[in-house]
């Protein structure tokens, strides 16, 4: 996605190279083997199909992880107008379009403007607000006030700031500590607490909603290829299972 079929081509080529280079794991090395294959049904296949991509993203936790996660939570910017997908055992339960849900990751790098933070990549400014709303202050009454916002109204928080009489620096610090107890109901509303489960998109890079979820779900499993990163890795597990 916006790299091109080549470079994506070249990306998998390096990491199968890399990894390759230093397993025995057969199933690996017959992955790479297959890689020319990947590169035609990558091409075959543009536009990208998102719920394959996120699929095969999440498939590679079997060759990093002990157990497979019952439960597979992708949360993204947009992916391909697809905001978040929820598994089971590989299965989609429910996905929020970006149309009809908004976007945390959207809304996130949007609302760094007012704070003149201005990055390359526009997605990568919700990183650099995700450490600027530190330096805010909590706002109960401002808390309390979004009590009716879940996952299915992320733009309508952020529209909040029209309204609201605080300054800017504490209300995103109130919406970030609201935004992470969201995740967790939103968690709730399909996996119990002691399931193990797979997270991955570029909102699992957000340390602190991150550390909310796993004070309540013991077994989360937060991929350290959660990202775009993972797509290439992922590539290789899909030739895998394929």
């Amino acid at each position: 996605r916006g790299i091109g079929t080549k470079n994506l081509i070249e990306e998998i080529s390096e990491i199968a190279e890399e990894i390759t280079s230093k397993t025995k794991n057969k199933e690996l090395l017959k992955a790479k083997d297959n890689l020319k294959d990947l590169a035609h049904k990558i091409k075959e296949e543009e536009p990208y199909n998102e719920a394959k991509v996120n699929k095969i993203v999440k498939t590679f936790n079997d060759l990093f992880f002990d157990k497979k996660p019952e439960y597979s939570f992708v949360i993204d910017g947009e992916g391909q107008k697809r905001t978040w997908t929820v598994y089971k055992d590989d299965t989609i339960l429910a996905e929020g379009l970006t149309k009809d849900c908004g976007s945390i990751g959207f809304e996130m790098s949007n609302a760094a403007g007012m704070f003149n933070i201005s990055c390359e990549n526009h997605i990568d400014n919700a990183g650099k607000l995700m450490g600027l709303q530190s330096y805010g202050n909590f706002n109960q009454s401002l808390y309390d006030s979004f009590n009716t916002f879940d996952m299915y109204t992320i733009k309508e928080l952020f529209n909040t700031v029209k309204n609201v009489s605080v300054n800017e620096l504490d209300w995103i610090k109130t919406v970030h500590e609201k935004l992470g107890d969201i995740l967790v109901e939103f968690f709730l509303r399909y996996a119990k607490e002691d399931a193990i489960i797979g997270y991955s998109g570029g909102v699992a890079q957000n340390v602190l909603w991150n550390t909310k979820l796993k004070q309540r779900f013991k077994n989360l499993i937060v991929l350290p290829h959660c990202g775009d990163e993972g797509l290439s890795l992922g590539s290789m597990e899909y030739l895998r299972i394929k």
